[in-house]
């Protein structure tokens, strides 16, 4: 079976996103940014719509300490979509 990959992954930005997330979720969209070294909130806000989109992340908006805070999650569409792509690559490595 050939694999595709989700047309939200091709983007290197969302993929590393995606991966953050598969290890350290959820997590708050302030601490990726920083965690990613993305420096303006519009690029992440950007590459987080198209994610949440395709139904790889889910975002929750909540008050923490009584300020505004924005959870990014992982959802199972976003692991196995990972899943797959790691698949793909191991078996892209075996042929060598």
């Amino acid at each position: 079976m050939e694999f595709r990959p989700s047309r939200a992954l091709v983007e290197p930005t969302r993929l590393r996103v995606l991966l953050f997330l598969a290890k350290e979720s959820p997590q708050s969209f302030v601490e990726t940014t920083r965690v990613l070294g993305i420096r303006h909130n519009n690029t992440l806000t950007s590459h987080v719509s198209v994610l949440e989109d395709a139904g790889l992340i889910k975002v929750s908006k909540l008050f923490r300490h009584r300020r505004p805070a924005t959870i990014l999650d992982i959802t199972a569409k976003g692991r196995a979509e990972l899943v797959q792509a790691r698949d793909a690559l191991n078996a892209v490595e075996l042929m060598k």
